[in-house]
């Protein structure tokens, strides 16, 4: 597996709905695997953005990525989403400590549907997911 830690979902799936993450920080990873795996989604957890990433995303084929604004590496979750972009239209919600100081402005061309302030609330996060999808 490409860069970093890896999870797998530990429920059932729902509509065989699959969720890339990329964030660092492994108690936040570790908390939006169980949030959104007990809701049944498939999840896969990746530290490492940049180019690689475009490989992922296209190995993967996910139906929503959520995104840290700032991975590790000093790596930089937007222009990792603009990158994905390039390859994928698959949503990209965005997760930040900075969530409020954010201008939606620089999120085009990155696929943006939404941000989550960290911490994440997890009815919100679930809420979120469930907008992309319709739910």
């Amino acid at each position: 597996m490409p860069g970093g830690f890896y999870y797998y979902m530990r429920g059932v799936l729902v509509a065989g709905r699959k969720i890339l993450v990329f964030e660092d920080d492994q108690f936040v990873a570790m908390a939006v695997n169980d949030v959104l795996s007990y809701a049944g989604y498939s999840v896969s957890i990746f530290e490492k953005g940049g180019a690689g990433a475009k490989k992922i995303v296209m190995d993967a084929n996910p139906d929503l990525i959520i995104m840290d604004m700032k991975l590790a590496n000093n790596t930089d979750g937007l222009t990792t989403a603009r990158l994905i972009s390039e390859i994928s239209d698959t949503p990209i919600v965005f997760m930040s400590a900075f969530a409020k100081e954010i201008d939606q402005a620089d999120l085009k061309n990155a696929n943006f549907f939404a941000i989550l302030e960290k911490p994440f609330n997890k009815n919100r996060l679930l809420n979120v997911v469930k907008m992309v999808f319709g739910d």
